[in-house]
């Protein structure tokens, strides 16, 4: 079986952040309540834009194992589209699916910032160390 370059934990959390925890496809909601009141559901996938692994979906056989598994080479899906970018690869070329990507965060970014925010206003408020904190907080409970 051929090896797989899968992304760090850090790396989907930032790649679901980036996303606004909906799925960049159907919009979807990624979090919501467990039927423990302490707890959280958290049902995101860290997708590969790129092969995961030679002879994988959307082949670039350039890649690094580092750029492969870097945020820029991810994308945060439910499931169901999880497969089927992998399964359908004629409709969700590597090329579409940062065109998915980019237009989540850009409608992500105008949610929390309004339209006239930069990328770099974005960029502050998705990777502040508070929203991070928070984050490892929300995972500890």
């Amino acid at each position: 079986m051929p090896k797989r370059d899968e992304f760090s934990e850090k790396t989907k959390q930032l790649l679901a952040r980036r996303a606004g925890f909906r799925y960049s496809i159907c919009q979807c909601p990624t979090v919501g309540p467990h039927s423990e009141p302490g707890q959280s559901v958290y049902l995101g996938e860290a997708c590969h834009i790129c092969e995961a692994a030679l002879n994988g979906p959307r082949p670039k056989q350039s890649l690094a194992p580092a750029e492969r598994t870097a945020a820029s080479n991810g994308i945060h899906l439910c499931k169901v589209h999880a497969r089927l970018i992998d399964v359908h690869t004629a409709a969700y070329t590597a090329e579409r699916l940062m065109e998915i990507k980019s237009s989540q965060e850009q409608r992500i970014s105008t949610m929390v910032v309004g339209s006239g925010a930069t990328s770099a206003t974005y960029s502050y408020l998705v990777n502040s160390p508070l929203l991070a904190q928070i984050a490892l907080c929300e995972a500890a409970k």
